[in-house]
């Protein structure tokens, strides 16, 4: 960068773009700042997403889990109570205590009973049968009545005027032996602390965080709010717009008109079906509770974009004064930006790991790999070098991020330096997801137990890869060359030829161990055929 002549600095030009060029630069610092803001702010949106579709997922599982034991605990009733009127009278008190028993083994039941084909409750787990009110009006009684084939049915929630306690009943039918319809099986749930008592603690949420548990008539079954059970909702619409709920997951974005409607609260929405069960989950992260370390870190970056706008605008300002200050200013920036681009340069040439895997780079490779060949025929000794690749890796990181795809390359250089002879061998990443290792020393033969050893321990790592051809799980392909050093044969030579054993592997189809010994091609004679699964 050349000192500016004294006479321009005097020109009215010069003048003009001393204003200007500040005001241009401070424009332009404000865009990068707003934008660097704006992704970074979509970045904890997208992890709040993510945590609401953890949560939901979880919470969908154990739900779903619940009711299939509780379905499973009415159908052992069921079947208790079909089997003993088919061998002798039932006895209300052998009768009575199984039911206890079952319901013992799912601590969110309230109570087990049955009842006959008029709706009266004859057996009961716990409390005395003839103060139990006739089922015969209710819902669910009248649907298993009419449908033999219905298997468990669920209830809307319920205000139980015996116990002062919401439920939602399980129910399920009891058929004679000649089909006709003997009563049912009712298995009622206590909503209050239902989840409490599912997971065996007290569910804490976040802020304004919420979930809710609903009916397909969109009427709330359960609902945990700041940080509580909210028992005031119970049995009403949660929203009258998403009373139909989705056929399968989905997640929708912020400021959703309808979750705000209960509290006024934007979130971040996730929905998850549970099971094949009339019921939907939704899970709410609050957007504001989401984004109070993005607020924090955008005022701390727009606090020091201010402050260098203000650095800008001061020191043209001074320039503008002063010709004298600004060539020293210019003379003195010129200087530290030469020791810089020079601190730059020696710290490129002295930089050989690479800063994703903590392997030697590309770089550092093209030192070892030249000292190692002299070695090698000096000492008339077999080297081996390989190249290994990751199988569809594009589609790894199309398909589940790249951050996810830098945590597989880390996973996978752990696991291949593992693998290495400490001293002797070496490995570098070569680019993107290809890496290099040299094998001092070994023949074909070895070479080949090394590389296939070390897809084995990849294969084994069982990183998930639904859009592999070649597996389920992220898998490597390697090529490798290995022969003694002679005149007349160079590094390029076997590097070349190294890499035509990795095309090869992926011509025969990826997660495999191809090799060249001299002009003889190995091939992986365990070679699996490709795996596909989700």
């Amino acid at each position: 960068m050349d000192r500016l002549p004294i006479s321009l600095k005097q020109t009215p030009l010069s003048h003009v773009a001393h204003i200007v060029v500040p005001l241009v630069l401070c424009t332009v610092l404000v865009a990068f700042q707003y934008k660097a803001m704006q992704d970074d702010r979509q970045s904890h949106l997208e992890q709040a997403l993510l945590n609401a579709h953890d949560l939901g997922s979880t919470l969908a599982l154990s739900i779903n889990a619940s009711f299939e034991n509780i379905d499973l605990t009415l159908q052992a009733a069921v079947d208790h109570i079909q089997l003993v009127q088919s061998v002798q009278e039932l006895d209300g008190a052998s009768v009575n205590s199984t039911l206890l028993k079952l319901q013992s083994r799912v601590p969110a039941l309230a109570r087990l009973s049955a009842t006959d084909e008029t709706g009266h409750i004859h057996y009961v787990s716990q409390g005395d049968p003839a103060v139990l009110p006739s089922l015969a009006g209710r819902d669910y009684f009248q649907e298993l009545k009419k449908n033999f084939q219905s298997g468990m049915v669920i209830s809307r929630p319920l205000f139980n005027q015996t116990t002062q306690k919401w439920e939602m009943v399980c129910a399920r039918r009891i058929s004679l032996q000649n089909g006709d319809f003997g009563g049912i099986v009712v298995a009622p749930v206590e909503l209050e602390g239902y989840l409490n008592r599912l997971y065996g603690s007290e569910i804490k949420l976040s802020g304004d965080d919420m979930f809710v548990l609903r009916d397909d008539d969109g009427n709330a079954i359960v609902r945990y709010a700041k940080g509580k059970q909210d028992m005031e909702i119970m049995s009403t619409r949660v929203s009258p717009d998403m009373s139909t709920p989705p056929v399968k997951s989905t997640v929708i974005a912020v400021n959703n008109p309808a979750g705000a409607a209960l509290d006024h609260v934007d979130r971040i929405y996730y929905y998850q079906r549970i099971g094949n069960r009339p019921m939907n989950l939704v899970v709410g992260i609050s957007v504001q509770d989401a984004l109070v370390m993005w607020q924090a870190e955008s005022r701390k970056g727009w606090i020091e974009t201010y402050a260098l706008m203000a650095v800008i605008l001061i020191a043209a300002y001074l320039v503008n004064r002063s010709r004298q200050r600004q060539m020293s200013a210019f003379a003195e920036i010129q200087k530290m930006q030469t020791k810089l681009e020079q601190s730059n340069q020696e710290l490129a040439k002295i930089s050989t790991t690479d800063g994703l895997t903590g392997l030697s780079n590309r770089r550092r490779f093209d030192e070892v790999a030249p000292h190692e060949w002299q070695r090698a025929m000096r000492k008339r000794e077999p080297l081996a070098i390989a190249m290994v690749d990751v199988d569809f890796f594009k589609v790894y990181n199309d398909k589940y991020g790249h951050q996810a795809g830098d945590q597989a390359l880390m996973a996978i250089a752990e696991t291949l330096a593992k693998g290495l002879r400490d001293g002797s061998d070496f490995i570098a990443r070569y680019g993107g997801e290809e890496f290099v290792i040299l094998l001092p020393g070994q023949n074909a033969k070895g070479a080949y137990e090394v590389l296939e050893r070390l897809r084995v321990d990849i294969e084994a790592l069982a990183i998930p890869h639904i859009g592999s051809d070649a597996s389920a799980v992220i898998t490597i392909s390697a090529g490798f060359a290995a022969f003694v050093p002679r005149p007349g044969v160079s590094l390029d030579n076997l590097i070349e030829l190294a890499d035509q054993s990795l095309y090869a592997a992926k011509r025969k189809g990826k997660n495999r161990v191809v090799g060249l010994s001299g002009s003889r091609l190995m091939l992986n004679p365990r070679a699996r055929n490709q795996v596909y699964g989700i």
